[in-house]
């Protein structure tokens, strides 16, 4: 009750992966904290699926499927994933025009079991063995590097895209309905603090 009346005060820790939290999320952290100077922003940047209750977390932001049970989830946005590969690769393999090509390309995968499924493309083509990681990062570094043909996020590759760095492909193959859900998480909970409801609320609005 005493944070009831008055400014929002205390401390909110959130947890996001790596290119997500950097990119798209702590802009808007900043912003919060203009609004309202009284709150605290503790952010953990990880890859990793972290357990919220155990680590006494408040929120977390998640572009995965949410499996967890006993968290309430809120969707943000959902990010259109492009099929990418570097003009270096491109330039030693050649372009891939159809999807039953991709079995002759080496692709790079997020170590999950949904594997090419992910990529939303028709039948599920399966690529050679590449580079696998848990971290999109990591798989746009490769790619990049031109160690293969990836999926990630266009808020991942949006510059790499408009410079040159990375081609995009198979657009005529992909289901442009699929792409990346993007939700804020928090635990189930009766009692949830007057500046945590307002940092999700600003999120929804706001997330780009």
């Amino acid at each position: 009750m005493s944070e009831g009346t008055g400014e929002l005060r205390g401390r909110i820790r959130i947890t996001a992966p790596m290119a997500l939290g950097r990119q798209q999320l702590m802009p808007l952290l900043l912003a919060f904290m203009d609004r309202y100077p009284a709150v605290e922003i503790d952010l953990s940047l990880t890859d990793g699926i972290v357990d919220l209750i155990h680590e006494g977390l408040d929120l977390a932001v998640r572009s995965a499927s949410l499996d967890d049970s006993g968290l309430i989830a809120r969707r943000l946005t959902t990010h259109p994933r492009l099929i990418c590969a570097a003009p270096g690769y491109l330039a030693r393999h050649g372009w891939p025009v159809s999807t039953d090509d991709l079995s002759r390309h080496t692709c790079l995968f997020l170590n999950l079991s949904r594997g090419v499924s992910m990529w939303g493309l028709q039948g599920s083509p399966r690529g050679l063995p590449g580079f696998l990681s848990n971290s999109l990062e990591t798989l746009h570094a490769a790619c990049l590097h031109g160690r293969g043909i990836a999926c990630l996020p266009r808020y991942l590759v949006a510059e790499d895209l408009a410079a040159g760095r990375l081609h995009p492909l198979l657009d005529a193959y992909r289901d442009t309905d699929i792409g990346t859900a993007i939700s804020i998480l928090r635990p189930e909970t009766t009692l949830l603090p007057k500046r945590v409801r307002a940092l999700i609320d600003f999120l929804v609005e706001h997330f780009p």
